[in-house]
């Protein structure tokens, strides 16, 4: 009977292990590189781009290594984002092309082991619940109020021993714990740094930003202080690092000192100089970049404005300066091309179904008059362009009318005033960039080459909406 009981456990083991090591195929591994990585144009600590990679040698080394438990992670790439004056960067981890196809598996995997640590709802979705949230308790009786705050260093805080444990509750495949374990430990190294001194880079917490799995383990650390936190008041959310409670006045000390429990059971600290409470019917508050008034005006945080109108003024001032120095030498084009490009950066574009640029990240605002004042600043900022003879043209766009349109627009509906590159030709694509200087004309480019170099453009977009908590 013993025997035959160690047999079942054995022979359970190794299906859990066969059905996780299908996942690494050379098959499957191909359809998540075109499908998911292809089109980018980042390479890691390597040098190697997705369009110089050996696919077939590459994925059948994966499965392997995979299947032998002896695949290692390469040290990422530091990538450095600005948060502002007195503060320090970002860092973000940039894979190579090898280990994000690795970390793509192991993402969808965790994301079916834990389907309730998977948030697919977008910052402006959190925001359009929350609104109706607040018209809700307001028609209450009782005083309701509001925390704000979000975590110190909530990434590099992240004990790993804890994190591990929570996973293994889900499940026990040494194979799946053990590449998992790898890619969280692995340093995160400056591109210059000498092979010798990469071990001066590993740290003994944390999880790496950026990696395709950050966010699902992140969750999957959480996942008991938002149950706690949740139970205590009628509106909880949390994303990222950036919390929100909505509980009746009397309650806001008791969560407040529940908030802080929870958080160092975790080994994690809240942020005090980001930590508010008050009431919804008096004070403001801020939340994922948005900032939402007591007479139910929901406008955008402050620095994001001034974030935007410096990305602006960036575009249309330099206009002259970059006038001389340009690529294109043709100066009708350089100046439609500098129209199309300040009318990106106002209406944002689309491509791949996803929507990129500032307007969408803060569709849900209702301050019409932010609006307004924006189209005013971008026709004083035209009026001072030498390359427009100080005049604002005709055909540049507004964001009052490109707004209006982001709530007009419906999937069986192609926008005419917002670019969808999905509806571009590739013809109209390389024309696009030739005029951009960033195709040379005697040289050929494969339909893969130009997705890359538009795929640049939309993360280009994306600039103004970084760090928004």
């Amino acid at each position: 009977m013993k025997h035959s009981k160690k047999s079942k456990i054995i022979s359970k083991k190794l299906a859990r292990k066969k059905k996780f090591l299908r996942n690494f195929a050379a098959k499957k591994l191909k359809n998540i590189f075109n499908d998911r990585i292809s089109s980018k144009d980042d390479a890691g600590i390597d040098g190697i781009h997705p369009h110089d990679l050996k696919q077939k040698e590459s994925f059948e080394v994966i499965e392997r290594k995979v299947s032998l438990g002896t695949y290692h992670f390469t040290p990422y790439a530091e990538i450095l984002f600005p948060k502002g004056r007195r503060k320090l960067p970002r860092i973000i981890a940039l894979a190579t092309v090898r280990d994000q196809i690795v970390l793509s598996v192991l993402k969808d995997y965790l994301h079916k082991v834990f389907p309730g640590a998977v948030n697919r709802k977008l910052p402006n979705s959190h925001i359009f619940e929350l609104n109706d949230e607040i018209q809700n308790v307001k028609k209450d009786d009782q005083s309701f109020g509001f925390i704000h705050t979000d975590i110190s260093g909530f990434y590099d805080n992240i004990d790993r021993e804890k994190l591990m444990n929570f996973i293994r509750r889900k499940f026990k495949i040494p194979e799946a714990l053990k590449l998992i374990y790898r890619a969280i430990a692995n340093p995160i190294v400056p591109r210059n740094s000498k092979r010798v001194k990469r071990f001066h880079y590993y740290t003994p917490k944390g999880v790496p930003q950026g990696l395709a799995i950050s966010n699902i383990l992140a969750s999957i650390y959480m996942i008991n202080f938002d149950q706690t936190i949740k139970a205590l008041s009628p509106y909880y959310v949390r994303y990222v690092d950036d919390i929100l409670v909505l509980c009746p006045t009397e309650n806001i000390s008791i969560i407040m000192e529940r908030l802080h429990f929870e958080a160092s059971k975790l080994g994690l600290e809240l942020n005090k100089e980001k930590t508010n409470t008050g009431i919804l019917n008096k004070d403001y508050f801020i939340f994922l970049g948005y900032k939402l008034k007591p007479n139910g005006l929901i406008s955008v945080k402050d620095d994001s404005v001034c974030r935007k109108i410096s990305s602006l003024a960036g575009v249309i001032s330099s206009a002259d300066h970059r006038k001389n120095n340009s690529l294109i030498p043709d100066r009708k084009i350089y100046k439609k091309v500098l129209i199309e490009d300040i009318n990106e950066h106002i209406t944002g574009a689309i491509s791949g179904k996803k929507r990129y640029g500032w307007l969408f990240y803060f569709s849900q605002i209702n301050d019409m008059a932010l609006l307004h004042r924006l189209d005013r600043i971008v026709k004083k900022l035209c009026q001072q362009c030498h390359t427009f003879s100080k005049r604002r043209p005709k055909k540049i766009k507004s964001f009052v009318i490109a707004f209006r349109e982001i709530h007009k627009m419906r999937p069986d509906i192609i926008p005419s005033y917002i670019p969808d590159y999905d509806n571009w030709s590739i013809k109209k694509k390389i024309e696009f960039l030739r005029e951009r200087g960033q195709l040379v004309k005697r040289k050929s480019y494969t339909e893969a080459d130009v997705n890359r170099l538009m795929y640049r453009r939309l993360r280009y977009l994306e600039k103004d909406v970084k760090n928004i908590s």
